[in-house]
Formats: C-alpha cells, structure tokens, sequence
C-alpha cells in the first residue's frame, strides 16, 4: 500500500504556523535580523522561553517597550536568558538608569558569550560616570573594533590618568568601521580632555560639519577651517560668534599693515557684538573688548573693561595680564609688576607668559642675567596640555634674549621653537626685533625665508 502524502491534521498546522513561524523567526535572528523576527515571534500561540526573550530584545530594539516590559514580567528573573538580560537593561538606559542597567548588562553577560552585553556594561558605565578600564577590556576582547567599548576604555583610562592607552582606544574608534558620527563626536570631547585639539578637530570634522569642529579647529589653529565650520552657527550659539571675533582680533594684533589691521578690529567689533547680549558681562567677554579698545587708542576703556572683567572672575588670567600690559606701556611700572607676579604664581601656560614678560622687563632695565634666568625657570617648567606652545613660547623668547651675546645659542633655541610649533611661527619670528644679528645667520635664513617664499606660492 503506497505511503500517504498527507501529514497528520496535528503536524499540518505546526508546519503551517507554529513551527514554521518558530523557525523562521529563528533563521531572521541568527542572521542579525531582530526587526525581522518580530512577526515570526509574534505569531506563535505560546513562545518557549528563548524566543519570549528574543522578542523582547528585538521590541526594545524598535522602541516598543511596553510591549518588551509585558514579556519579561511574566517570567521570574531567574529564569530570564541574556537575551532577557540585554531587554531589561536596554529598557533600562531609555529610562536614564545607567547604573542599573549595568547591572542586567553584567548579569546577562555572566550567562553567556554575547559581546553585546559586556560592551554595552561598558557604555552603561560611562554614562553613569563610572567608567571601568576592566570591563571595557574584556569588551574589546569580545568586540575588538566595537565604538562603544572603544570609547568606554578611553573615558576609563583617561579618567586614570592613563594617557597612552586613551589616546590608543581612541586612535582604534577612529580606525573602526563600526564607528558612526555620534561615537566620532564623543571621540572629539575625549580628545578635547586630552589635550590634543588638533586631534579633536580632525574627529569632530570626520563626524560632520558641527560648532563643536569648529570650536576645536580653533583652538587647534586651524582659523580658516574653524571660521568656515563657525560662520554657519553665528545666529544660534554666542560661542561660534565669540570666537569668531577672538580670531578677528589675534588677526589684528598680528597685522603689520595698518588697514589691515583695522579692518580686523571691525570684524572683531561685529562679531563681538554679536553675542554682547549673552556674554556681554562674562570676563571672558569684557577682556576681549579691553583688547579691542586698546588697538583702538582707547585706553581709559580698555582698563575699565579689564578691571571689570577682574572684578567678575578674581581668578581669570587673561585680565590680569592685559592690565598688566596696559600700565606697563603708561609707565606704571609697579602695579603692572605686581599683577605679572600675581598671574605667574597661577602656573599654565597664562602664567608662563607672565613670567615670560617679566623676563623681558628685567632685561629692559638692563638685568640680563635675571632676565635669561627667568625664562629659562619657565621653559623647564612647561607640562601638562599646553606643554608645546610653553616651549615654543619660552625658546623664541629665551632667543630674543641671548641672540646679541650668544648667537649660537639663539639659533639652536629658533630651531627647536620651528621644530615643534612650524611655520606657524615665521611671523613671530620676524615680528622679533631682538633676532635682527641672526639674520645673516644661513640656518635662520632657512627657517624664516623658506617658510616665506612656500607661503608666496599657496
């Protein structure tokens, strides 16, 4: 008798529904498909355990949370799976509990091998600002190029005061494929916190055009590249027009030509106007406008602008040491030498600069040996973030210093300064009266002329 081709009635409709909507739900999952195996899941009369917490993974995924919540209360928790786990702690983080949901991130992860659950233990970490360098590695170890445990062991080892291996995860994020704008993006404030804004613009541009690039390409140097990223954003944030006028007046301070010069102190007035409204009496605000009534002749508004900005922050450097500069070119010998001493104990790179002009003062009144003394304390004492623009600073002043007595070693001092800080500083080097014996010096030639006829030809 010839074999029924009819499956019982039974088996019929698990092939029909059960079964073949259980297997298909599984084939979309292995495939990394959780969106798709939501209507497999869906249409099953009764889930097994493991796909009731697959579903509910996949529901967070697409933000139905409710949903998701309604299959993991139904279970007791310790039957849940990792993938439960994962659910709870994802609901977890849109409920802005990251220390919790680090806690369902790690407990699912001690269920299984997921890489997920350990890398997002890590992001849970750092958004709790906890960050933890272990669990970040041990992420790594699983996902070795994932964004988020890349990020996680930056923020930990930075938070260590590790430096090295921060700026390598951070070096790895870049370098990811997986890597989207939004992980970019917080790559550029780690790097911010590192110091390096040359670093910081080049991340935050990979990401996109932002206020953010902007802002760093600025204090990277980069002033073309960040006035054309902050142009854009002038009528939505006080801070793009802020800075737009910062740059606008270090154009005009660094212009020989005088009608140049005045047209970079109105752009400057523009920009800072700008943003008067909002930071018109910030110190940050009122010093900048101190500088611009300086080039402008005006000094009485200069000082006013100054003390106000003292009066507001005691603590800001810059206001300090403008006044400072002001009394010094009226003759007010004293209280300028008092205010220089102030910002010099405050150490960085504002007080290395005080320290830098008292050197220069002592040598005007003819004390060369305090003088060189002075700026070499300084030079010895460059650290931290600002470490290359200290030595730069202090090797082309200590140069102005020695360049009449020692040429040689005012030479070895122009090269180290050009060999950190580039052709940035050509100008300032020619801007130094103090370095006219070097000129006919071929060494020197090379580092100011070369520098000028490969500006010619840009």
């Amino acid at each position: 008798m010839p074999r029924s081709r009819h499956l019982p009635p039974a088996l019929f409709a698990c092939a029909l529904l059960a079964c073949g909507e259980g297997a298909a739900g599984d084939r979309a999952w292995k495939r990394g498909d959780l969106a798709g195996s939501i209507p497999h899941y869906q249409a099953l009369l009764e889930l097994s355990p493991e796909r009731r917490f697959r579903l509910a993974r996949a529901l967070v995924g697409e933000g139905l949370d409710e949903e998701a919540r309604a299959l993991l209360v139904a279970v007791p928790r310790e039957q849940w799976t990792e993938d439960g786990w994962m659910a709870q702690g994802l609901l977890l983080l849109g409920e802005q509990k990251p220390t919790e949901a680090a806690v369902a991130f790690a407990t699912g992860a001690a269920l299984g091998e997921d890489p997920a659950l350990r890398v997002n233990q890590c992001a849970a970490l750092l958004a709790a600002d906890t960050p933890d360098a272990t669990v970040c590695a041990e992420a790594l170890t699983r996902a070795p190029q994932d964004p988020a445990a890349l990020l996680g062991l930056a923020a930990s080892s930075l938070a260590a005061d590790n430096l090295v291996v921060a700026s390598r995860a951070l070096d790895g994020l870049r370098k990811s494929p997986q890597t989207k704008p939004e992980h970019l993006a917080q790559a550029g404030r780690l790097y911010h916190l590192l110091g390096d804004a040359g670093a910081a613009c080049e991340v935050f541009e990979q990401g996109g055009a932002s206020l953010e690039a902007g802002l760093a390409c600025a204090a990277a140097g980069r002033l073309e590249r960040a006035e054309a990223l902050l142009e854009p954003f002038v009528d939505q944030d006080p801070r793009a027009a802020f800075t737009l006028g910062t740059l606008a007046l270090e154009r005009a301070l660094a212009q020989q030509d005088p009608g140049e010069r005045e047209r970079a102190v109105a752009d400057a007035w523009r920009r800072m106007r700008a943003c008067r409204e909002a930071w018109g009496d910030t110190p940050d605000w009122l010093n900048n406008a101190g500088r611009l009534h300086a080039l402008d002749g005006d000094e009485q508004a200069a000082e006013v602008s100054f003390r106000r900005a003292m009066e507001l922050d005691p603590q800001a450097p810059y206001p300090p040491l403008n006044l400072a500069r002001l009394l010094e070119a009226r003759g007010d010998q004293e209280e300028s030498g008092r205010l220089l001493e102030s910002v010099a104990s405050l150490g960085g790179m504002t007080g290395a600069i005080a320290a830098l002009d008292l050197a220069r003062r002592a040598c005007d009144r003819g004390d060369q040996e305090e003088a060189v003394e002075r700026a070499r304390e300084v030079m010895a004492s460059c650290q931290g973030a600002e470490v290359a623009a200290c030595v730069v600073e202090s090797a082309i002043v200590l140069a102005t210093l020695v360049a009449a007595s020692d040429p040689e070693q005012a030479i070895a001092l122009v090269q180290q300064a050009h060999e950190i800080g580039g052709d940035a500083i050509v100008g300032r080097l020619r801007a130094e009266p103090q370095l006219a014996p070097l000129a006919s010096d071929l060494r020197y030639a090379s580092i100011v002329g070369g520098a000028a006829g490969a500006g010619a030809g840009r």
